[in-house]
């Protein structure tokens, strides 16, 4: 019996350290977070990770009020809200992952600090799909992935039509702390009316400051198939590593087109939960 209670009080005051030696083997938590852009990695076998965080869009516009009679129009702010923009992403292998996207938002409009109308706030979109680790890093090779996944109103009863987004991505790292990561795909939106097809693309430049704090820069886009103008748009984003399985991050960026936002800024955070 003692011996037993012996064997069995090693192997508890060994788990820590095996854990630890877990997340060492893995390394620091790689997330699809605050860029645009879709890192070329998966999380691995058996991992599950969170990833989510507040964003706003800002456009400057004018707002008619027919309230009244003699309908008024003065400058006003029209806000785009997503409280979460969550996804969840688990490891079936260490080159394949499943993905969940979920986000709750709203819009608003807003005048000299008045609220002048707003939208009920909506679980939209819910998106599906799946990464594949395509090539690991070599010499100058980079390390690529694609990426599937369909989106829309799961939870909604807004008839915006379906979603199919596909991506492959690509990550160079350049020396010990420069990186560059880039994403080339589109997405198809069907709809009872029509068919739509809109390119995309996203090129990011990765600095580490210190061990734990990076510096981002990127530059991303949509380009319209039909008659409507293309979106291209530029933010720049701090990440902290508060420990290998958890990362913060804060971002602000503006929009470089007729038709982008003004304003882009969020924030969040990154959790990494290991296999047991």
């Amino acid at each position: 019996m003692k011996k037993t209670l012996t064997i069995l009080t090693t192997l508890l005051l060994a788990l820590p350290a095996l854990a630890q030696e877990e997340t060492k083997e893995m390394g620091n938590i790689v997330t699809d977070r605050p860029t645009q852009s879709v890192s070329a990695f998966t999380v691995g076998k058996g991992i599950f990770q969170v990833e989510t965080g507040f964003a706003l869009q800002v456009e400057n516009a004018f707002f008619a009020d027919f309230s009244m009679p003699g309908s008024m129009v003065f400058p006003a702010d029209f806000q785009a809200i997503t409280y979460n923009t969550t996804l969840l992403r688990y490891g079936i292998s260490d080159r394949v992952e499943l993905r969940f996207g979920q986000n709750l938002g709203r819009t608003r409009v807003v005048a000299d600090g008045d609220l002048l109308a707003k939208s009920d706030a909506l679980f939209i979109p819910t998106s599906l799909g799946a990464k594949v680790n395509l090539l690991d890093p070599v010499g100058a090779r980079p390390a690529i992935s694609f990426v599937g996944q369909i989106s829309g109103p799961l939870f909604s009863d807004l008839e915006l039509g379906t979603d199919l987004e596909f991506r492959f991505n690509f990550a160079h790292q350049l020396n010990e702390n420069l990186s560059v990561g880039y994403n080339i795909g589109g997405v198809v939106n069907t709809n009872a009316n029509d068919n739509s097809f809109t390119g995309l693309y996203t090129a990011v430049l990765g600095y580490s400051i210190t061990p734990k704090l990076a510096a981002f820069a990127e530059f991303f886009g949509f380009l319209n198939s039909g008659q409507g103008q293309n979106d291209h748009q530029i933010d720049f984003g701090l990440t902290y590593l508060v420990n290998s399985n958890f990362q913060l991050d804060v971002y602000g960026g503006s929009g470089l087109s007729d038709i982008s936002p003004d304003t882009l800024f969020g924030f969040g955070f990154s959790a990494r939960i290991p296999k047991n």
